[in-house]
């Protein structure tokens, strides 16, 4: 909807996720997010809330 691009595998990888803990992560994480990495990497971006990383 934002108009972030990600890899087919990324969407993969969402589309098979069954752990509703990882999914409200990523949601969470979308909301501040400019890029897939955002979302999807490990490293947590300094400048979103803290209570938003996982």
């Amino acid at each position: 909807m934002r108009g972030i691009e990600i890899s087919d595998g990324t969407r993969e990888k969402v589309t098979a996720c069954t752990d509703p803990e990882l999914l409200s992560q990523w949601l969470i994480r979308a909301i501040h997010a400019t890029t897939a990495e955002e979302i999807f990497g490990e490293e947590p971006s300094a400048d979103r809330p803290s209570w938003t990383h996982a």
